[in-house]
């Protein structure tokens, strides 16, 4: 696996700080992260942590899981902890299942 490193604005959310940084990956896992200067880089790419949405029915979307991963994904979001109380209180509790497959799961009454 290719090992690379990049610089940019780092958002470190514990310490509630931004500064330019060099982050470094190696066999898919970030290794380091170095502090070239405590200021922010005018003009630099901003590196942050991935979101997790911690609350969302996917099924509100009126999407599969697949086509709603694509979308969510280019916005930063990375998991989601998904509900499926709005299939189940629509087809019951064998349509919560079928939520999470997005080839083929249908239930009609």
């Amino acid at each position: 696996m290719q090992s690379f490193s990049v610089k940019g604005n780092i958002v470190d959310i514990d310490n509630q700080q931004i500064f330019y940084g060099l982050v470094t990956v190696a066999n898919g896992k970030i290794v380091t992260l170095t502090t070239v200067n405590t200021d922010t880089k005018i003009g630099a790419d901003y590196i942050l942590p991935g979101f997790i949405d911690s609350h969302v029915q996917i099924e509100s979307s009126m999407l599969v899981p697949s086509k709603f991963a694509k979308l969510a994904v280019v916005h930063g979001t990375v998991g989601t902890i998904s509900d499926p109380h709005e299939i189940a209180n629509v087809v019951g509790l064998p349509g919560v299942p079928c939520s999470f497959v997005t080839l083929t799961c249908y239930i009609f009454y």
